[in-house]
């Protein structure tokens, strides 16, 4: 798993950043809003490969990827993962 935090100057900075990624990935198969995370969340996963959850709170934006989904992998659990670490931002 990979993961990646970046904090913005101010929030129209980080609302920028996020809304860019939201247009990369929201025309794309496999993609969803994540509304049980909070504030603004997505997914994008093709179900066999990679899972991306990308996340914004205030000034900042989490990213975590799978690069190879397995039998282990939990798409649940990594919502669960970000929706932890996005409440404590």
């Amino acid at each position: 798993m990979y993961y990646l935090l970046s904090e913005f100057n101010n929030t129209g900075s980080s609302e920028i950043a996020y809304s860019n990624l939201l247009k990369q990935n929201q025309s794309k198969s496999g993609f969803l809003i994540l509304n049980e995370i909070e504030n603004q969340a997505f997914m994008h996963t093709d179900h066999k490969n990679f899972v991306l959850i990308t996340s914004k709170k205030e000034n900042k934006i989490l990213v975590l990827k799978v690069n190879k989904i397995t039998s282990r992998t939990s798409l649940k659990e990594l919502q669960n993962v970000s929706k932890e670490i996005t409440a404590i931002l």
